[in-house]
């Protein structure tokens, strides 16, 4: 097992963990006790240390989702423009037409 130094949120005194596999949460994070204070808490472990609670790098199977998600928001604005189109009198034809949401 690898040893992680930490800082307690309480007492802010810096202590020697090790990571093992048998304290970890439901939500994947490895149950602390504090030797100075006595006190618990759960935290991340991992090596990378603050930089593994930030979002994921954007990889290039999102990026090809978010573009297909731009497109398919084209279609759907197409799509409302001509519904509105076939009603006459309607007032968001206007509002369609200047790519304006009426809602």
């Amino acid at each position: 097992m690898s040893k992680i130094e930490t800082v307690c949120p309480f007492c802010k005194t810096p202590i020697l963990v090790e990571k093992n596999s048998f304290g970890v949460s439901a939500h994947g994070l490895n149950k602390i006790q504090c030797s100075h204070c006595s006190k618990r808490w759960e935290e991340d472990l991992s090596e990378t240390g603050s930089l593994a609670k930030s979002a994921p790098a954007p990889s290039s199977g999102m990026a090809a989702v978010r573009q297909r998600l731009i497109e398919l928001g084209k279609v759907v604005d197409d799509y409302i423009a001509r519904q509105a189109a076939t009603r006459p009198g309607s007032s968001r034809v206007a509002a369609i037409k200047s790519k304006k949401r009426p809602f």
